[in-house]
């Protein structure tokens, strides 16, 4: 049997635990050589200890944040024209450095599952030409991210 006041106890360390994760963290999708859109404004976000000030770099602008008390911070850094490859360093209690970001167009697509399949085709399902296609590319600028599929009810 829980004792009253145990839960509430429990449910403090446990917040406690994870906003003291003691750096300055990142979600996956912010990472080096990624794609920001251009000439909008960079939204950088992610999570911190409680309180701890947040600062983020990009062509020569600086911008800073404070960690709420949840541990979040957000910020926001000045429109790029289109253009990189880029540096962004964001700075707390350590610094984390994301090299070969460009600024240019991005664009979401989902639906079709045919838009995953690989130039080369997959096994047993070649694509014409492909072969000559992939060595002939010469596309350093176009980027990929891939999210992985998670089933959920």
């Amino acid at each position: 049997m829980i004792k009253p006041g145990t839960l509430s106890y429990c449910f403090l360390v446990a917040i406690s635990a994870v906003a003291a994760n003691g750096e300055v963290r990142l979600p996956k999708l912010l990472s080096s050589h990624m794609v920001i859109e251009r000439d909008r404004p960079v939204h950088l976000w992610g999570w911190a200890d409680v309180n701890e000030t947040v600062t983020a770099m990009l062509n020569g602008a600086t911008q800073s944040s404070t960690a709420d008390r949840y541990g979040h911070w957000s910020l926001y850094l000045p429109p790029q024209a289109a253009g990189g490859p880029f540096e962004i360093k964001i700075s707390g209690s350590n610094q984390i450095v994301l090299s070969d970001v460009l600024s240019g167009d991005v664009w979401f697509a989902s639906g079709q599952s045919n838009m995953e399949m690989p130039l080369a085709g997959f096994p047993g399902a070649a694509i014409k030409n492909s072969a000559a296609e992939i060595s002939q590319a010469n596309q350093p600028a176009i980027r990929l991210l891939l999210v992985q599929k998670k089933a959920s009810a």
